[in-house]
């Protein structure tokens, strides 16, 4: 083998790692559907990411079940529920 093989063979090496990472990091995640149905006590509440510290978009509960239905990303949250 000539240097200049050797040379290309672990430069195509070298290159496969970053196409792959780029790869990965373009993937994407799906949302997961979330429903959360408060009982009389807890009237309403609010979903924030633990890693993010953003508060999710909740909406409104559904007039058929009184149920929020809604969608976010896999991940670790807090649910905050308050009183009337």
């Amino acid at each position: 083998m000539t240097k200049t093989n050797i040379l290309l063979m672990k430069l195509k090496q070298l290159l496969a790692f970053p196409v792959l990472l780029s790869a990965v990091c373009c993937l994407d995640v799906s949302a997961t559907p979330v429903t959360v149905q408060l009982n009389a006590l807890s009237t309403s509440m609010k979903f924030v990411s633990n890693e993010s510290g953003k508060e999710v978009e909740i909406g409104t509960p559904s007039e058929e079940n009184g149920a929020f239905e809604f969608e976010c990303t896999p991940g670790l949250y807090t649910i905050h529920l308050f009183d009337a």
